[in-house]
């Protein structure tokens, strides 16, 4: 009798190996994306990994900024380049303006927290602290910022909302930390309505799509050979901004899903941190070490940094 199990169960593990294989082979002799080898029953889940975002950007380096994964049986598209990034969220925007509803990108969106509801208040305390620790490690940057926002002040002891629109240095620092530490690392996902055409690969409806806002703000091909590097001199000449018509830096999305308090939210953090390096001088402690000086990333709700940042502040006066 256990014998007899044994082999039913040999037998079922067979053929549904077998089903498997025939169905992968018959997509990849379909128009559909490059997709890296999957699993059964879980798929690609397994090469996830604790960072997702940095997972996926190390996947499309092999298999192109369009690639199609499977998250247990759900066949899901990753974009990870500027082009297809404007192609999903401008070109064919209303096709891809639905959300998904599926348990399956828990893991994948860090305990399935969306834009529209991720508590932006800690995030942008979060960022406040990066762009700190950023200047702290670039004194040259510091210096920089610190004599625009007091010759914008003159003697005045704080900054105005009208001080704002001529510090372009400290536009420029803010949108490169965004640029480097988006908030979802992976966008909110989407999920199309109807078949469509994208990128010469035909799409099914009802297809979900998430996009590496992550690997899109270190894409080479747009950000430069530096693109690792906190240079917030490469926003100074450029137009491009973050609030969701300029692809090449879309940390809280595009098109009609973006959150539509973004600009006054990035308008207060400006108005926060011209302050604080107008009002204070900053510097590391004496015993600062590598770990105090690391952004390495801790994904929870929103992204934000492993390691507490210990700075001191000393009066200007």
């Amino acid at each position: 009798m256990q014998m007899m199990i044994v082999l039913l169960l040999l037998c079922s593990t067979i053929f549904i190996t077998i089903l498997f294989f025939q169905k992968q082979t018959a997509r990849r002799k379909s128009n559909t994306p490059p997709s890296p080898p999957r699993l059964p029953f879980i798929g690609n889940l397994h090469q996830l990994g604790r960072y997702p975002h940095r997972s996926l950007c190390f996947l499309s380096r092999r298999y192109g900024p369009l690639m199609l994964l499977h998250f247990g049986r759900v066949p899901v598209l990753v974009v990870s380049s500027v082009a297809v990034a404007r192609d999903v969220l401008k070109t064919h925007d209303r096709v891809f303006a639905s959300r998904p509803q599926s348990k399956i990108f828990e893991k994948l969106m860090y305990n399935g927290r969306d834009v529209a509801v991720a508590p932006y208040g800690e995030y942008w305390r979060q960022m406040k602290s990066v762009c700190v620790l950023h200047l702290l490690s670039h004194k040259m940057c510091l210096n920089i910022l610190q004599e625009e926002v007091r010759t914008c002040c003159k003697r005045r002891s704080s900054v105005s909302e009208e001080d704002l629109q001529n510090m372009k240095y400290l536009k420029a620092v803010i949108k490169e930390t965004l640029r480097l530490h988006p908030p979802l690392p992976l966008l909110v996902p989407h999920k199309s309505t109807q078949e469509v055409i994208l990128r010469d690969y035909g799409i099914p409806a009802g297809t979900q799509v998430t996009i590496n806002a992550w690997a899109i703000g270190r894409e080479a091909a747009t950000w430069g050979p530096d693109a690792e590097s906190f240079r917030p001199e490469r926003h100074l000449d450029s137009s491009v901004d973050f609030i969701g018509h300029d692809f090449e830096l879309i940390p809280f999305g595009a098109g009609r899903r973006i959150c539509p308090a973004i600009s006054f939210a990035a308008v207060l953090n400006e108005f926060v941190l011209a302050n604080l390096v107008h009002q204070l001088n900053w510097r590391l402690p004496a015993e600062s070490n590598e770990v105090k000086t690391n952004v390495a990333e801790s994904i929870g709700t929103v992204i934000h940094r492993m390691f507490p940042l210990y700075a001191i502040a000393s009066s200007t006066t």
